[in-house]
């Protein structure tokens, strides 16, 4: 009786010893995706106001590329009308 108390008790602290490490690896995971997460949060808002700036660069570039294009058609009717 005394020998399988023995067994279990060390088969206990064997389990006890996974449990441990298993539980060290998932804290040492969720470190990994709070540290993740902080970082997003941080850096979502700049990323954010990034592309907006991305994106009204791009406007205005569209905008000044069809006022050049509206300004070269017409001159190219100008032209036009003058070899008429």
């Amino acid at each position: 009786m005394e020998a399988e108390f023995e067994q279990k008790m060390q088969e206990l602290r064997q389990q006890h010893v996974v449990e441990k490490n298993k539980k060290a690896a998932l804290d040492i995971e969720l470190s990994k995706v709070r540290d993740e997460l902080d970082n997003i949060e941080v850096g979502f808002p700049q990323e954010c106001r990034d592309l907006k700036e991305q994106i009204e660069f791009a406007k205005q570039q569209t905008m000044e590329y069809e006022r050049k294009t509206k300004d070269l058609q017409g001159e190219l009717n100008e032209l036009k009308a003058q070899r008429k």
